[in-house]
């Protein structure tokens, strides 16, 4: 979720628009760095037996959904950015890596594999475990935003 703030490469703020491969409808999780080292604090404290795997994300919306938080928080519509079907961002992964960008700890190519992930479905964790610890409280797409906001507008 974390990804949605500060210089996003999925928020353009100048453009008002929210980057989405294949469908603006597909859902997809996202948790904030907190929010997943809560939980894990939480399991690494549980005097219980937990399952092996559990699943969590803050929440779960689409590309769409993401436009109209940002358009209901800054006041300015936002809209979706159609960057292509999954299959063409798919095909394009392994011709970016050829031309390097191993070095670098973020590079174009990884950014492109993380959103074709997550907008393919494919990353989906099914069956979420968010509520095997019923005090805690998740950080939803709008809290996130206004906070985002927040920081923006201190910065300037």
């Amino acid at each position: 979720m974390d990804v949605l703030c500060g210089e996003s490469p999925m928020i353009k703020d100048k453009t008002r628009k929210v980057a989405c491969i294949g469908s603006d409808s597909q859902l997809v999780e996202f948790t904030t760095m907190v929010d997943t080292a809560t939980f894990t604090a939480a399991v690494a404290t549980d005097p219980n037996p937990t399952p092996k795997y559990l699943r969590i994300a803050c929440d779960v919306v689409s590309p769409r959904d993401i436009a109209n938080v940002e358009s209901e928080v800054y006041g300015a519509k936002y809209q979706p950015s159609y960057m292509g079907p999954v299959w063409v961002k798919e095909r394009m992964i392994p011709l970016k890596r050829l031309f390097g960008g191993e070095d670098k700890v973020t590079n174009a190519w990884q950014g492109m594999q993380y959103m074709t992930n997550m907008y393919s479905g494919v990353a989906k964790a099914g069956k979420l475990d968010d509520d095997h610890y019923p005090e805690l409280k998740w950080t939803k797409l709008v809290d996130l935003i206004c906070t985002d906001k927040e920081k923006k507008q201190n910065a300037w």
